[in-house]
């Protein structure tokens, strides 16, 4: 192995393993460790990679929030963000969701299924209904 193949491996590894650090939740280390397994340290960093630009490409302030909350990356089995920016006149800036357990519980009185609230997005959409009912800003105004 030449130094510049040692160099790469070392900044693959380290890369891996920062990744690995930030994982919070059973299911996506397990992820991890079964992807680094099957593809190869090289090709599971550029698969992660990949899974992570999708919060990018939506919002690039979904990875910052996930950076914020010390999530990481958005790889498979990590915990969901959501994020709403709403076009409401006398609301402004963004409300953001958190999956399960991540976030403490939410009273609304957005009419949601029984697992919304357990959801990033229906966590998300509570916060901005209570802000709105605040406000007295209701549909259709």
């Amino acid at each position: 192995m030449s130094t510049n193949d040692e160099e790469i491996s070392e900044d693959i590894q380290r890369q891996l393993d920062e990744i690995e650090t930030a994982l919070t939740l059973p299911q996506s280390k397990q992820y991890f460790k079964d992807t680094v397994r099957k593809i190869g340290a090289a090709k599971a960093l550029e698969q992660f990679q990949s899974e992570a630009a999708r919060s990018i490409i939506v919002n690039p302030r979904i990875q910052e929030i996930r950076q914020e909350l010390g999530f990481g990356l958005n790889i498979e089995g990590s915990p969901t963000v959501a994020l709403i920016i709403a076009n409401i006149p006398g609301i402004e800036g963004e409300y953001q969701g958190v999956s399960g357990r991540f976030e403490a519980n939410l009273v609304s009185d957005l009419k949601l299924g029984a697992v919304s609230f357990t959801h990033a997005e229906g966590r998300a959409l509570a916060k901005l209904a209570n802000e709105m009912k605040v406000r007295n800003i209701t549909g259709e105004k």
